[in-house]
């Protein structure tokens, strides 16, 4: 990965080619995004942000390399470059073309995220060596050797913290009657695995019959909160889970869990976008 001061320095250092054409395109809500087409006809895939938030980007980049770093069927694109210009700052990626899924995709993407959970696994740690983003929100990743403390702690208080102007007295103690009912089932958790973190539909490219994971928000926790992302905006098909599960099976408590996990998500999505997700919080804690 090359540190740059200048885009056009970087994309001649990378390729020793100048640019030949620049297509913006979809880079979610918080970049801007272009694929840019060189001379010698090659494609890079760079997002664009502020100069005061090349810190996301550099989180992104430690991500995406961690993920590779475990053994799995899953492809994670490589990162080429981090830029840091006066106003502006850049991530450089691996540009990979998206086709429709196979027959056998969703099957695959199951039992391949499976395998990293699976060849991530370590024992009472929680956390990561540094904190980083979960969209623009801040996340807290101080390591903890129980999955209880860590959870509570850099995850739900944290977020009600940043939330304190939405929530009313009614709902904060919503919240923390849930956490009281459920704090049993994390004390049970004993096992870490490396999470992308924000597993939603949109965080994630088909490429034939594999899969590729992007813009993670990584730490080690529960595996049970990967799954539990990747079904809170309608999920993926139930090939992925069934494959996932004959992979490697989920614990009985799963259903309780995910109400536990999807209630972080929902705090940060209060957060960014409003109180348009106070009801699906106050629902969430009823159950």
């Amino acid at each position: 990965m090359k540190y740059c001061d200048n885009l056009k320095k970087a994309i001649l250092y990378l390729f020793d080619s100048n640019i030949k054409d620049i297509k913006s395109i979809s880079g979610g809500c918080i970049s801007t995004a272009y694929v840019i087409e060189l001379k010698n006809n090659q494609k890079i895939f760079i997002k664009e942000n502020s100069s005061h938030n090349y810190s996301i980007f550099k989180s992104e980049a430690i991500g995406l390399s961690k993920l590779s770093s475990i053994q799995s069927p899953l492809i994670i694109p490589k990162v080429l470059a981090l830029i840091l210009e006066d106003k502006s700052s850049y991530i450089m990626l691996e540009y990979l073309q998206s086709s429709n899924p196979t027959r056998n995709f969703w099957q695959n993407f199951g039992k391949a995220l499976a395998i990293l959970h699976k060849n991530s696994t370590r024992s009472n740690y929680f956390g990561l060596e540094e904190d980083n983003y979960i969209g623009r929100t801040k996340q807290l990743n101080t390591i903890y050797n129980n999955w209880s403390d860590f959870f509570i702690n850099n995850r739900i208080e944290y977020q009600t913290q940043l939330a304190d102007t939405y929530l009313d007295y009614k709902t904060k103690n919503l919240i923390k009657n849930f956490l009281s009912r459920h704090k049993s089932l994390l004390k049970n958790i004993k096992n870490s695995s490396l999470l992308h973190g924000d597993l939603w539909s949109g965080n994630y490219i088909c490429l034939g019959d594999r899969a590729s994971i992007i813009d993670p928000a990584i730490y080690y926790g529960d595996r049970h909160a990967d799954i539990a992302m990747s079904e809170l905006f309608g999920g993926y098909p139930s090939a992925f889970y069934q494959a996932y599960k004959e992979e490697y099976p989920l614990d009985d408590n799963y259903p309780q869990l995910k109400n536990l996990y999807n209630l972080y998500h929902m705090l940060n999505h209060l957060n960014i976008f409003g109180s348009s997700y106070l009801n699906s919080i106050r629902s969430i804690c009823l159950r």
